[in-house]
C-alpha cells in the first residue's frame, strides 16, 4: 500500500504542489485576518478614542429626538458631574476645487465644545456664525487651511460660507463617525437644529437614573464601556 501511495504521489506532482500552495495561502490569509483584527481593536482603544464618558443617551438612528429639556433633566440627576449634548447633522464640505470632498456626510457637522472630543492642532475655537473649524483630514482633502473661506452644504439645502479658524483632531466614542466640520455653539443651533444625536454623561451610577429620566423606549442608554 505504501508503494502504491508513493507511486501515485510521483505521478501527480503538480496536483500535490497546488495542494501545498493552497494550504500555505489559506494559513497566510487566516493569520493576516487575525493581525488585522487585533490592529483594528488596538486602534479603537488607542489615543484616538475617548474613555471619559460614563453613560451615553442615544437618539434612535432614524431621528434625533433629544432636546435641551432632556439635557437639563439629565443634568439635575444625582451623581452627574458633566453633561454634553452632541449634535451630528448632515454637512458636506466643498473643497477649493469646487467639489464636495468624499466621505460620510450624514453626521459630518457638529457643534464645538470644550470637551475632549476635540484637540486643536491649529488656530482657535470658532466663536461666531461666520467661523468654523475643520478636522485636519477634511481640511487636507479640501485643500483648505486656517484663514481660508469654506463652503458647507447642509442637510436642508442651505449653503454656509465661513472662515476656517481652527483645525482639530477628533476623538471618537467607540465606532462613532468623526465629524469634519464644527460650528460655534450658537451657530450650530441655528444651522444644525436644536435636537441632539446623543447626550454624554459623566458621573457614577447613572444608567438606571438616566433611563428613569428619559423613558422613551426608542432612546438607547449605554455605558461608556
Amino acid at each position: 500500500m505504501l508503494k502504491a501511495m508513493l507511486r501515485d504521489l510521483r505521478a501527480h506532482k503538480g496536483r500535490i504542489a497546488m495542494t501545498l500552495v493552497a494550504i500555505v495561502l489559506g494559513v497566510t490569509f487566516v493569520v493576516a485576518t487575525w493581525v488585522l483584527s487585533d490592529s483594528t481593536a488596538a486602534s479603537l482603544t488607542s489615543r484616538g478614542t475617548r474613555s471619559t464618558v460614563d453613560v451615553v443617551v442615544q437618539s434612535p438612528e432614524r431621528e434625533q429626538v433629544l432636546t435641551e429639556q432632556d439635557v437639563a433633566r439629565l443634568s439635575a440627576l444625582p451623581g452627574v458631574e458633566g453633561v454634553t449634548g452632541v449634535q451630528a447633522a448632515r454637512a458636506a464640505l466643498v473643497g477649493a476645487n469646487g467639489k464636495i470632498i468624499p466621505g460620510s456626510h450624514g453626521h459630518a457637522g457638529t457643534g464645538w465644545d470644550n470637551t475632549d472630543r476635540f484637540t486643536l492642532t491649529d488656530g482657535r475655537a470658532p466663536r461666531g456664525v461666520d467661523e468654523l473649524a475643520l478636522s485636519s483630514s477634511a481640511a487636507e482633502a479640501a485643500d483648505l487651511d486656517v484663514g481660508a473661506w469654506a463652503r458647507v452644504l447642509l442637510g436642508d439645502g442651505r449653503e454656509v460660507r465661513a472662515r476656517v479658524v481652527a483645525l482639530f483632531d477628533y476623538h471618537t466614542l467607540g465606532l462613532e463617525t468623526a465629524p469634519s466640520v464644527a460650528f460655534a455653539p450658537d451657530a450650530a443651533t441655528r444651522l444644525l437644529g436644536t435636537t441632539y444625536d446623543r447626550i454624554e454623561l459623566k458621573g457614577v451610577n447613572l444608567e438606571e437614573r438616566a433611563r428613569a429620566a428619559i423613558p422613551n423606549p426608542e432612546v438607547s442608554i449605554r455605558t461608556g464601556e
